[in-house]
């Protein structure tokens, strides 16, 4: 998708509303089910639409339930709330400009999110999909609005050369836009079911001629979301073979490694939390300390002690000599 100055960029979710008696859209389902297939013929409907007040709006499915949502044309305005309520039960939220030179932005939004109610209800995805007892995909929630910012190419602000292995389209995006390698991994569907070794292949051909790679299972998260704990530890179990892959087929002597997670996803809560996550490296020049477990409570004693995730790359590049030298 081609990103211009003075586009409006959204996360979106394919989701799942029922209208109610005062003509709101109660929200079912924020992921539809997990839709796994249909959304590329539903995002051709969506992009079907006009012209709104001189606006275009263009839609990008990603894995499942996710896509991309670009907001286009003049005099648009980011300081607009999001459509999507963040929780089930409750209807879908009307767009708020935070400013009075946002109101028109919100008004343009709030009159596309109601249009993909009317193009996707009926569509035949979803009626296929709900002959099949499934729930249908008849709305895009959009949500953390945002502009491109100015960012340097990866290599140039760590001086090392960097690729990502990673499954979902959010994170691919970035990787590119700071122009990293991103490979597409056969088998990689963001899902319960991804080939977490062929995620550990690809680490380890990326490895070959790049300094810094980001390997990142999604399932975990969507355990979480899900609020399955049997469903997590199947996940953990999937990491668990991933690193062990990994491990079994580097040379730790030149290479650091490190175990860690982008945020906390808890099943009693089913959402994303400020809970601090734990976090394990093996290389050379290691200190290492008492810690036997990998888990919030053992690693809680560490000789890390607590940081911040902006520390952890600054850590690793310290460890392979190609940190910045500090001080004189």
């Amino acid at each position: 998708m081609d990103v211009r100055r003075g586009d409006l960029a959204f996360r979106g979710n394919f989701a799942t509303v029922e209208p109610q008696p005062d003509g709101s859209l109660a929200v079912v389902d924020r992921r539809a089910g997990r839709i796994a297939a249909g959304t590329a013929e539903l995002t051709a409907a969506v992009n079907a639409l006009p012209l709104m007040d001189g606006v275009q709006f263009l839609l990008k499915e990603s894995v499942e339930h996710r896509a991309a949502l670009l907001m286009r044309g003049e005099g648009l305005d980011a300081g607009v709330s999001d459509a999507d309520p963040h929780a089930e039960g409750a209807v879908v939220a009307p767009v708020e400009g935070r400013t009075e030179a946002a109101q028109r932005t919100a008004g343009i939004l709030n009159a596309w999110v109601r249009r993909t109610y009317e193009v996707l209800d009926e569509h035949p995805v979803n009626q296929k999909r709900r002959a099949e007892g499934l729930k249908p995909a008849n709305i895009v929630l959009p949500r953390g609005c945002g502009v491109a910012p100015h960012l340097k190419p990866f290599v140039e602000q760590w001086g090392v050369r960097g690729a990502l292995v990673v499954e979902v389209g959010l994170i691919k995006g970035l990787g590119r836009y700071l122009d990293m390698t991103v490979p597409d991994v056969a088998g990689a569907t963001g899902g319960y079911d991804t080939d977490e070794l062929a995620l550990a292949q690809a680490t380890l051909q990326a490895l070959r001629d790049h300094d810094f790679v980001l390997c990142n299972l999604k399932s975990p998260d969507l355990a979480g979301h899900d609020g399955n704990a049997e469903a997590k530890v199947r996940c953990a179990e999937q990491l668990d073979r991933l690193v062990g892959h990994v491990l079994s087929h580097v040379d730790l002597s030149s290479t650091a490694i490190a175990v860690a997670g982008d945020h906390s996803t808890p099943v009693s809560v089913r959402d994303h939390s400020g809970d601090p996550l734990p976090l394990a490296i093996a290389g050379q020049g290691v200190r290492t300390d008492s810690v036997t477990a990998f888990g919030e409570r053992p690693c809680g004693t560490g000789g890390l002690g607590r940081i911040v995730g902006h520390d952890v790359l600054s850590i690793l590049l310290n460890l392979i000599g190609a940190a910045e030298k500090y001080g004189a």
